[in-house]
């Protein structure tokens, strides 16, 4: 069973992660198809909001 606010916490992990992969992958798509420098940090990026959900929630 999930703890109290869950719901809203795991809402808000998903949208940022949406909004994070959108803007890392439209740009790199068309600007730099082929560049480790971009893709290797926009990967990080769009992980953060998944490491930061856990992190609070194993604080809890």
């Amino acid at each position: 069973m999930a703890g109290p606010g869950m719901g809203w916490r795991y809402l808000f992990v998903m949208g940022s992660w949406a909004v994070i992969k959108t803007a890392v992958l439209v740009p790199g798509f068309t600007l730099f198809p082929h560049n480790p420098a971009w893709w290797l940090p926009g990967g990080l990026a769009a992980a953060a909001p998944f490491y930061l959900g856990a992190y609070r929630e194993h604080r809890r």
